[in-house]
C-alpha cells in the first residue's frame, strides 16, 4: 500500500485550511458573543461614569452564569491536560476546585496557561 506524503508547504496548508475550519464552525458564536461584549461594555462605562446607578441584577446573574460555563469549561479541559500528562498534584486540585468561584486562587495557577 502506498505511502503519502505532503511537503512541509503541503502540510502547512492543510493545516491553516483546518484551522479556518474550526473557525468558521465557532464564527456565528464569535460574532455574537462580540456584540455581546459590546453592549457590557458599554454598561459597565456608563456605571463607571455615574450615569447607571448599578449594573441591573439580570446582567449580573447572566455574567456570573457565563463564568461558571467558562470555568466549567476549563476544569474539564485541564482534567483531560492532566491526566494525560499524569500530573497527580494539580489534576486533584481540578476535580476539588467549584467552578462558582474563580480558579486561578483555587488551583494555584492561571487555567487559561495550560
Amino acid at each position: 500500500m502506498p505511502c503519502s506524503y505532503y511537503s512541509p508547504g503541503e502540510e502547512a496548508s492543510i493545516r491553516a485550511q483546518k484551522a479556518s475550519e474550526r473557525a468558521n464552525k465557532y464564527k456565528k458564536d464569535l460574532d455574537r458573543l462580540g456584540l455581546e461584549a459590546d453592549k457590557l461594555r458599554e454598561i459597565v462605562i456608563e456605571y463607571l461614569d455615574g450615569k447607571t446607578p448599578e449594573i441591573p441584577k439580570e446582567l449580573q446573574a447572566s455574567i456570573r452564569r457565563a463564568q461558571t460555563k467558562h470555568r466549567k469549561v476549563d476544569l474539564a479541559r485541564l482534567e483531560i491536560v492532566f491526566t494525560e500528562k499524569k500530573d497527580a498534584d494539580k489534576l486533584e486540585a481540578v476535580w476539588e476546585a467549584d467552578p462558582k468561584k474563580p480558579l486561578e486562587p483555587q488551583l494555584g495557577f492561571d487555567p487559561d496557561e495550560f
